[in-house]
């Protein structure tokens, strides 16, 4: 950065401050009277800079706490120092509405406790210019919580990067190019979260004490839809003679108790079939009469908490099914069974893809690999068909197969 005029009468080098000056002038020029001139000029300049007036009031802070006998002026007023003073907290406070703008209010509640406990603590106070990849993964290690909570903490945080690079403070935005978590998604095998087709006849027989939440449930395993896209279909997106569900919106909490139409999570309308299992429960639903298709007894959207009181799902679930990494059925895992079911039929990805919702490919190609359930299936099917052709006198099948009563493992 060239070095401006106003700095280049004063001192041979821009890090020169009033400090410096104290050694560098004769004895017989009265410092007081050099250090107060220099104090003078770069006040003066510090207001007409980007957050000057932050940082004249933080130096002086620190002076009056005796961390230092006079700020170092000049470092202080040059425009680059100036300008990339602003810590993290400070540019966050400024631009929240920005980086809150058009987001659901549950995820308006991610980002602040994700603000709250994890970015101010480790990283409000630093300035943004010192925002380096190794500065916000040495933070990141240290923040608690499980994997898509600290997803929420750096995302947040790649807003507000954003921003300031947006601004002009900083040249680039540091958390992109952070090195990836060796942390394993909660999902990364969604194929072994599947139901099979006796696991959904038995959840569907416990529930059917209450049919509107068994109704529910049904809807989740048969079209793959979030809960929220569920309970937001009406009767017009249904297109019954194509076989054909438009899926234009979510109900989403809006903060205060109350559940709110708004876009999709991808924020695109899209197209799901009416498989031949889903149709006698839209039937059923039809003859509930009200203008959404999946609901409450009297009418209105369901959540995951009014559905989960409906059905006692947390008394019934360990009936249905356990899974062999300890976390109980939830509802998202019925839209694992229905994706994992299309993929098993050899749809195409980039189909699977569209009907999902899904915004990377990546996501989806998750269900086309075989999970390691399967793959052990696979394998016990292999050897339990092969080991069944060994007979007593080895037999050519199985000697074929190098298989005899004396192989060993």
């Amino acid at each position: 950065m060239t070095m401006p005029s106003w700095l280049k009468d004063t001192s041979s080098r821009a890090s020169i401050g009033a400090s410096s000056w104290r050694s560098v002038m004769p004895d017989s020029v009265p410092r007081r009277t050099v250090i107060g001139s220099v104090r003078e000029r770069y006040q003066k300049r510090l207001h007409t800079l980007p957050h000057g007036s932050t940082v004249l009031a933080n130096a002086n802070a620190d002076a009056r706490k005796g961390e230092q006998m006079e700020p170092d002026w000049a470092t202080l007023a040059s425009p680059h120092r100036a300008v990339t003073a602003t810590t993290l907290a400070e540019f966050y406070e400024l631009n929240r509405a920005l980086t809150e703008d058009g987001l659901v209010s549950n995820a308006v509640a991610a980002y602040r406790r994700a603000w709250r406990l994890r970015l101010d603590p480790s990283l409000g106070s630093v300035p943004l210019i010192d925002l380096d990849p190794l500065t916000i993964a040495r933070a990141r290690a240290l923040w608690d919580g499980k994997p898509s909570t600290k997803q929420d903490a750096l995302a947040l945080l790649s807003k507000v990067l954003d921003l300031a690079v947006l601004a002009n403070l900083i040249p680039t935005n540091a958390a992109r190019s952070l090195p990836r978590s060796r942390h394993k998604a909660e999902d990364a095998d969604p194929v072994a979260r599947a139901l099979s087709d006796r696991q959904v006849a038995r959840m569907l027989e416990l529930t059917s004490f209450h049919p509107f939440g068994q109704r529910a449930l049904a809807g989740l395993t048969f079209t793959g839809l979030r809960l929220g896209e569920l309970t937001g279909l009406r009767w017009e997106d249904l297109d019954e003679e194509r076989g054909i569900i438009t899926v234009r919106r979510t109900f989403s909490p809006n903060g205060h108790g109350k559940l709110e139409a708004r876009a999709t999570k991808s924020g695109r309308i899209r197209s799901v079939p009416i498989i031949e299992d889903l149709r006698p429960w839209l039937d059923a639903a039809r003859e509930a009469g009200f203008p959404f298709v999946f609901t409450g007894v009297r009418g209105g959207p369901l959540d995951s908490g009014n559905l989960a009181r409906a059905v006692k799902w947390f008394a019934l679930r360990d009936r249905i099914v356990t899974f062999s990494d300890g976390r109980p059925l939830r509802f998202h895992d019925l839209r694992h069974t229905y994706l994992t079911r299309l993929a098993r039929l050899g749809i195409p990805p980039a189909q699977l893809q569209r009907i999902a919702g899904h915004a990377s490919i990546t996501t989806t190609e998750l269900y086309t690999r075989s999970s390691s359930i399967e793959a052990a299936l696979a394998v016990k099917q292999t050897v339990d068909r092969l080991s069944r052709e060994v007979t007593l006198g080895g037999g050519e099948s199985a000697a074929n197969n190098g298989f005899t009563r004396d192989s060993s493992w």
